[in-house]
């Protein structure tokens, strides 16, 4: 899969923002029991398994989100997260501030959001 309308990840990142340095693993802080929310994404802009790691880690650092998962190849994300800590707009805005962050055309879209427990 390659960037919408940009150049590959080797011609667009550059130094330390290389697409190729595998970007390390971010985990979720734990969240004490509570309700919790499925947010389901359209994501474009992903050229690669480090591009989908970023955005992984981009969501993972918002606070009040449980998990969250991007497949590369489908183009699509999932988030767990407590909506009473976070919501869609905050999510989609880490994507967006990682895509300035590391020079890519990181893009979501919202395609569901539905509540999965609640206390």
């Amino acid at each position: 899969m390659k960037h919408e309308n940009t150049p590959t990840c080797n011609e667009r990142s550059r130094g330390t923002h290389d697409c190729h340095e595998a970007p390390v693993a971010a985990e979720a802080a734990p969240q004490a029991g509570g309700a919790q929310a499925l947010l389901s994404l359209e994501v474009s802009g992903m050229g690669c398994p480090a591009c989908a790691a970023r955005v992984r880690n981009a969501l993972v650092a918002v606070r009040g989100v449980i998990g969250a998962y991007v497949r590369l190849e489908a183009g699509r994300g999932s988030v767990i997260y407590d909506p009473r800590r976070a919501y869609p707009l905050r999510l989609l805005e880490a994507i967006e501030r990682e895509s300035r962050r590391s020079r890519h055309a990181y893009r979501a879209t919202v395609t569901g959001v539905r509540l999965l427990a609640s206390p």
